[in-house]
């Protein structure tokens, strides 16, 4: 396991344990059936819209209480302590994103019960060899909220920073919620549902703390992971 937090980003590869993570992905495989056209949420009514300008997926916004049992703790053993005490609630969905899905670019938090989202999680996983093509996540932070380095790419002075992550199997990402992001078109040449990038991903909302400036995930090693090319 590979961990790495730029600022308040947090990247960990080798998330889960092999045995854990195939058996993860056996279950989003088997699953194809209960997976629906994902919506947004419409502003200010906060209802539930199809708009495939802005959005192109498939999701399952319940994955169900065995799904949560496996994946939830690992999850909340990454937070520190501090925060793993401040735990309010944990939204989990699956995604399938196939040939030529995309997200736009938006932020997770919102009015209403989207206020108490504070960190958005992503994990991907997908079968092996990888057989689509890109699906990289693109997370804009405000200017000086991720550390100086390589994987820092800055506009300019009045522009956010920016970090492209791409979607290696195995591989957690974690960030506050309020930071605009968005997933670049996928491709999927052959068209079928077990080639797709899927994702289990969702938001985690903590009691409000002094200490919400602070890196989420513990990182100790210097290690750093493989980040996508501009």
């Amino acid at each position: 396991m590979i961990s790495k937090t730029v600022g308040r980003l947090s990247i960990v590869d080798g998330f889960l344990s092999q045995q854990v993570r195939t058996a993860l992905l056996s279950n989003l495989l088997s699953r194809e059936s209960e997976f629906t056209t994902a919506k947004v949420t419409s502003v200010p009514r906060m209802r539930p819209i199809h708009d495939c300008e802005i959005r192109s997926s498939r999701v399952i916004s319940a994955p169900g209480p065995a799904l949560r049992s496996v994946f939830v703790p690992h999850l909340k053993g990454f937070l520190r302590r501090p925060a793993q005490a401040r735990v309010q609630a944990i939204e989990v969905q699956l995604t399938a994103s196939g040939d030529g899905d995309f997200y736009g670019r938006h932020s997770d938090r919102g009015p209403r019960a989207h206020a108490r989202r504070t960190l958005t999680f992503v994990y991907f996983l997908h079968t092996l060899p990888r057989k689509f093509t890109g699906g990289v996540l693109r997370v804009e932070a405000p200017r000086g909220a991720l550390s100086p380095g390589p994987e820092s790419r800055v506009a300019g002075r009045r522009h956010p920073e920016e970090i492209r992550i791409d979607p290696e199997d195995n591989r957690l990402v974690l960030f506050p919620s309020e930071w605009l992001h968005e997933i670049l078109p996928v491709q999927v040449p052959s068209r079928d549902f077990r080639d797709s990038r899927f994702t289990v991903n969702g938001w985690i909302h903590l009691a409000r703390s002094e200490a919400d400036c602070e890196p989420a995930l513990i990182s100790r090693s210097t290690a750093q992971p493989g980040l996508a090319e501009s």
